[in-house]
């Protein structure tokens, strides 16, 4: 018997292969786009949490800066005014104790690799309370300032006005020595019945008494 007269499975099992095929092909390329798909949403979504934590980072570390910033600025004013005006070693010396306890603790904290938002807000306030008792030592110290100046000024007047006493107590002592010695002659000179005799001299040597005023050659004077 001729086989050929019968219908062959052959071509429906070759397209049975080949849709199996398809099919796997199809979900090789799906597993692929779904591979990389996750791929591209966890490289973005990593990307995009390191980002964050740069951010972060930066922030904290820019924080971190400004607060130390803040601190050294502090110390400059603290070092430039101490060292411009030794009256400021008084003040210091009364508030070293409580202004090294605060220097002391800003450091602590500024000199951690992190801080927490409490460390933060603590330095900050600390940071505050220090430049507002430098503030007011700034301001007793331009009060000592004024003070001082004032205190020079009146001791310069005086010391005019002790020089220009002088001067006149020395101007006084001369005319008063100079009143004593007027004084003493005058009482040396303590004489009564004083008379005023016009006197004429003659040729021949003898003197006369005169009334008339152009014959009048001296004036002799006696007293008791």
């Amino acid at each position: 018997m001729d086989s050929s007269n019968y219908p062959s499975d052959y071509p429906e099992k070759q397209s049975t292969r080949k849709d199996s095929r398809n099919l796997f092909i199809g979900l090789l390329i799906a597993a692929f786009l779904g591979t990389l798909g996750y791929a591209i949403y966890s490289g973005s979504h990593h990307r995009n949490i390191q980002e964050s934590q740069q951010m972060q980072i930066a922030k904290v570390v820019d924080e971190k800066g400004q607060l130390q910033k803040n601190f050294d600025d502090a110390l400059v004013r603290l070092d430039s005014m101490t060292g411009a005006n030794n009256k400021v070693q008084g003040l210091l010396s009364d508030r070293e104790k409580d202004i090294a306890h605060m220097k002391t603790e800003i450091r602590s904290i500024l000199n951690k690799q992190k801080l927490t938002e409490a460390e933060k807000t603590k330095a900050q306030e600390l940071i505050t309370e220090l430049n507002t008792k430098i503030s007011n030592m700034e301001q007793e110290v331009a009060r000592l300032t004024q003070d001082n100046k004032n205190l020079t000024d009146d001791n310069n007047r005086l010391m005019q006005d002790k020089t220009q006493l002088t001067s006149d107590l020395t101007t006084t002592s001369a005319a008063k020595d100079e009143l004593a010695k007027k004084v003493d002659i005058a009482s040396t000179f303590n004489a009564s019945n004083i008379k005023v005799t016009s006197i004429e001299d003659k040729k021949n040597g003898e003197e006369k008494v005169t009334d008339k005023a152009k014959k009048v050659d001296k004036l002799k004077i006696t007293f008791d």
